[in-house]
């Protein structure tokens, strides 16, 4: 389980895939650590929190979410690789840094 709180890198977009009929939610985080450094992490949201997301939050926005560590698949060519790890989340909550949090 992994349980941070970030600030949105990109505009909030929410993409159909038609494959499989479900909404999905993709961007990037902005985690600060101790000691002024800040990591970034790619989170994908789908269905329902992602279309949660996409209605209330835009880029700059402070969001705490709950998720799990993924791995998606690469291959390069015929090589395949371990992949890129990114965040599945599974929930979002309002922070006092997202200026909708008292709408």
């Amino acid at each position: 389980m992994v349980f941070e709180i970030g600030r949105l890198t990109q505009e909030v977009k929410l993409t159909r895939v038609e494959a499989i009929s479900k909404n999905v939610c993709n961007n990037r985080v902005a985690l600060h650590r101790p000691g002024g450094k800040t990591v970034f992490a790619d989170i994908s949201a789908w269905d329902k929190t992602g279309e949660f997301i996409a209605a209330h939050f835009k880029k700059g926005d402070e969001i705490l979410f709950y998720g799990e560590l993924e791995n998606k698949p690469l291959t390069l060519g015929e090589v395949k690789l371990d992949g890129i790890v990114y965040i599945r989340v599974t929930k979002v909550l309002f922070t006092h840094g997202n200026g909708r949090a008292n709408e």
